[in-house]
């Protein structure tokens, strides 16, 4: 971690940000040697102890822009939509109040490198054809997005992560350029992921949350330094008249200070923001495509009735209840699984049988994996193109989280098996 090669324009941020309201203790940005930018303590920080706050004054948001802007738009136009056709072609004096912040905003290369929305040769097989090969929670397949249709729901949002994405972003275009016919492509492209990557929670003063949750956002000031932990030392907290950020535990000087993004899986983050987690407590993967395969169509009324459709999880402590549910619908009576979803029986249920089923579903899902991984390897030592061959190496290298995780998840369940007999 360094601050002293820091470009000037990182602390003239800050000292703007200060200067408009914000108000900034123990902490400023660093870059961290082979993973960019985030934010350091300078000093010891106490539990407890409100580290930034950043007053509403100061937020990018719908309600700061010019109305005359905003009332372009239709109703109904996402709300990410129209921030971004501001920064791309709102009144520059009106933009001018944040020229120190847009200065250290990520440049567009930096999301063609990270962004696989911006990847053209993404593919969702191993045919081996040179394709990049996404993981089909991220890339999503024609089988789990008829289960689960772009909705933003639960678990839902974690499968067909890219082709929600890719849907977000040309309703935004097409709703944008029927206001602005010459709006530039590259230009809206740009800043719809910058207000994608760098957003946060945000509902104005005396608005109901909307419906799609992804109209609640705004863009907060400095704070989009913060990286994201699955073990984060920052509480962050919306006010509706500011932002605070207040450590949850003591922080030592030097250490980086993270704050949470949410509870995402390895999969959201890639697609979502252009990174993913060494570790992550909240990662998980999908069974949809595999189990789909065997189920009959009485099996999938009977599944969709109890909404026990689609999303069968598995983390590397194994796999959620939904998948142990659907493996005893391939043996048991009607009546007996009626009762184990809708009660806490367990008559009919046999452990050892359900853990075959599911180890068979897992060790499918493996297979793909190591199919997925021998084609990608071939990929990067027949590639010229470094640039895309570091794109290729972030994906073998999820592959390779998955079969770490889909190992630990089958001896769970192996274990669960053995401890049932």
């Amino acid at each position: 971690m360094t601050t002293d090669d820091l470009p000037n324009e990182h602390l003239e941020c800050m000292q703007w940000a200060i200067s408009h309201g914000a108000e900034v203790r123990g902490v400023v940005p660093a870059r961290f040697p082979g993973r960019g930018l985030g934010m350091v303590a300078t000093r010891t920080i106490e539990k407890d102890e409100t580290i930034i706050t950043i007053p509403l004054s100061l937020m990018l948001t719908v309600d700061s822009i010019p109305s005359t802007f905003v009332k372009k738009f239709q109703p109904g136009t996402p709300v990410q939509a129209i921030l971004a056709a501001y920064l791309t072609r709102g009144d520059r004096r009106s933009l001018k109040k944040w020229d120190p912040w847009r200065k250290v905003w990520p440049s567009r290369q930096v999301f063609e490198d990270s962004m696989p929305l911006l990847w053209p040769e993404f593919s969702q097989s191993n045919s081996g054809a040179g394709d990049i090969i996404l993981p089909p929670s991220a890339s999503g397949t024609p089988e789990t997005a008829q289960a689960n249709p772009l909705s933003e729901a639960d678990k839902e949002i974690y499968q067909n992560i890219l082709s929600r994405q890719r849907t977000r972003l040309q309703r935004s275009w097409e709703d944008v350029v029927s206001v602005i016919p010459d709006m530039d492509w590259d230009s809206f492209l740009h800043n719809w992921c910058i207000v994608n990557t760098r957003s946060f929670y945000y509902v104005g003063p005396g608005k109901d949350d909307p419906e799609d949750w992804n109209d609640a956002l705004g863009l907060v000031p400095f704070v989009d330094y913060f990286n994201h932990s699955d073990e984060w030392t920052c509480d962050v907290a919306f006010r509706r008249t500011d932002y605070i950020f207040k450590a949850n535990r003591r922080i030592e000087k030097d250490e980086e200070v993270y704050i949470s993004y949410g509870a995402h899986t390895n999969d959201f983050l890639l697609i979502e923001y252009g990174f993913f987690l060494d570790q992550n407590a909240c990662d998980a993967v999908y069974l949809d495509d595999i189990i789909f395969q065997e189920l009959s169509p009485a099996d999938q009324a009977e599944l969709k009735q109890r909404d026990y459709y689609g999303n069968y999880e598995i983390t590397s402590t194994g796999p959620c209840p939904r998948v142990g549910a659907v493996a005893c619908i391939s043996y048991m009576n009607s009546e007996d699984w009626r009762n184990i979803v809708d009660s806490d029986s367990t008559e009919g249920v046999d452990p050892q049988k359900t853990a075959e089923i599911i180890s068979g579903w897992i060790n499918a899902y493996l297979k793909d994996c190591e199919a997925s991984i021998e084609s990608l390897e071939r990929n990067i030592a027949a590639g010229q193109d470094e640039r895309r061959n570091a794109r290729v190496t972030v994906i073998l290298n999820r592959w390779k989280q998955i079969k770490s995780l889909c190992e630990s998840a089958l001896d769970m369940v192996d274990r669960d098996s053995t401890d049932a007999e």
